[in-house]
Order: structure tokens, then sequence, then C-alpha cells
């Protein structure tokens, strides 16, 4: 069974068509509910005294915590009675949630792109088809043993026409920080990078997209949260930076959660898909296999 087809099997069993209204950021205690969980309005949560649940509301991007002992009903706008919900102040912005009510709403985290067997390997960083914040993104790739010198190009546009380079330079190192001589990309543009080994072809190649200044100033704002010493805080940092195909960022952020949360399925498949986005298949099965196997036994 595909990702996706995981996915949307999860989705639709635990819905009835109706819109998430929530997401599930922690738990404690016993109820029965895990992380990256959605919540739609009309469902009710029970939460011991000695437990907890924090959420995070789709429409507007408020954060709640479910701390009272009793049942609490969940709407669009927030859990109710409100006597039993602590509300953060904080709200998130606008332009983060977009993107995780798409993804909530039709299970596009569930993709993993399948690509052609003749295909070049992918590079490393920036992961393919992925958004990156700076202009002056760094690059990495697959090591060729006993290759001790990489072409490394950049074209502008989806491409690897001659006409569209960009830049060329050669590498000593299996990765290369932005050449301090060459121009800042430009920002909300696309470009593709191509790295080649004298007797080994093309050894990586992939394309990204420059973060438009706006994007990038919103991005920014979730460095505080991804760093936070709060793991609900890091999964929401995680979903939001995917979202928004941040894809380096996210996939870090999904790799270190997947060894602190191995019970928790949705992190373990979060972790396979970035996994499977970096070309690594077999052991993205392993964790869609071990996603599997954990949904089977939480539900």
């Amino acid at each position: 069974m595909s990702i996706l087809m995981f996915m949307l099997m999860i989705l639709l069993a635990a819905s009835d068509e109706r819109e998430p209204a929530a997401m599930v950021l922690s738990v404690q205690g016993d109820v029965k509910l895990h992380r990256m969980d959605f919540l739609r309005s009309g469902d009710q949560v029970r939460v011991p005294a000695s437990g907890n649940v924090r959420l995070v509301y789709l429409a507007d991007g408020h954060r709640e915590t479910l701390g009272t002992a009793g049942t609490v009903t969940i709407t669009e706008s927030g859990g109710t009675p409100a006597s039993a919900v602590k509300r953060a102040k904080a709200k998130l912005p606008a332009s983060q949630l977009a993107g995780l009510r798409t993804m909530a709403a039709s299970a596009r985290a569930g993709v993993t792109r399948v690509r052609d067997i003749d295909a070049p390997p992918l590079p490393f960083s920036p992961i393919d088809q992925s958004t990156v914040p700076g202009d002056r993104p760094p690059f990495k790739w697959n090591e060729v043993r006993g290759v001790d010198q990489y072409d490394v190009e950049l074209f502008r546009g989806e491409t690897d026409r001659k006409e569209c380079l960009v830049w060329s330079v050669r590498s000593a190192r299996d990765h290369l920080d932005y050449p301090q001589d060459q121009a800042a990309l430009a920002r909300d543009e696309t470009y593709t990078l191509k790295v080649s080994a004298p007797g080994n072809g093309v050894v990586a190649m992939g394309t990204f997209r420059v973060a438009a200044s706006d994007l990038a100033s919103d991005l920014e704002s979730l460095r505080t949260l991804s760093q936070s010493a709060e793991v609900s805080d890091r999964v929401l940092a995680a979903m939001l930076f995917e979202a928004a195909q941040v894809y380096d960022v996210s996939h870090r952020l999904f790799d270190d959660l997947a060894k602190q949360a191995p019970d928790e399925p949705w992190v373990i498949l979060a972790s396979a898909r970035h996994l499977g986005r970096l070309g690594n298949i077999e052991l993205a099965r392993r964790r869609e296999k071990q996603a599997h196997a954990l949904a089977r036994i939480v539900r």
C-alpha cells in the first residue's frame, strides 16, 4: 500500500467529510489521541485529572491546553466549555496556517513523488521540489567514492539548458557553500541544481524554489518555535515548515522527533515521507511499515 493510500485511508476512517478543526500537538495521561491527529467540530475529548491535551486550531492559529478533568467539545473557534480550556495568547500568522489547512483537508502530507528509475540521484540539500528561505542556500549531495572533484551547475528554471546557466563552480567536497562571488538568487524563482563527476556522469540533480520575501519573513518567525524545548512546539513547527515545502528544515525536525517519539505513528510516517523525498526509499519503506503497525496498535 502506498503512503498516499495509507493517509487517505486513515483520514477517511477518522472523518465523515467534515473539515478538521484542530490538530493534536501533545497528549499526557490516558487520552485516546496521538500527536498530529486531527479533530473535527463536534468531537469530544475526555481529559483525566492527571492529563492534558495541547491543540492548535486551524481557523485562526490559536493554541489551547485541555487540562481540566471532564469532557471538552471541539468547535471551529475552540473547546467548550471555556472553563475547561486554557488558551494561549499568541496566534500563528494566517499565511502559515493556509498550507496546514490544505495538508489536513487533502492528505497532501501523504504524497511521496515517484521518480523514473533512470533519473539522477537526488541532492541532500536543497531537497528536490522544496522551498528555501534564504537567497544564498548551501548545497549537498551524495559522495561518490574515488571522486576528488565535482562540477556544480545552477540553472534558472526546471531545466539544465546551457542558456539558463546561472553559474558553475568546481568543488573538491560533497557539499558547497553558496559562492561568495556570485549574486544572490532571485526570490520567488525556481532553480535546478546539477552535480557531475568525471567518469560518473550526473551524480545529483533536483529543483528548488527561493521563498518570496513575505514568506521568508514568516518562516523566520518559526525558527524560535522549532528550537523550543517543548516537543509540541517542534511538532507544530515541523508541520508548518512541511506545509510551506521547506523540506530541509521539516526533515531535520521530523527525523529528530521520530527518535524522541518512536511510538507516534504520524510522526514516523512524516519522517518516512521526507526520506522518500530524499530518494532513501528503503529506509522510507521501513518507517512506513513501522507507522502502519503503530496505527493498528493505537486505533
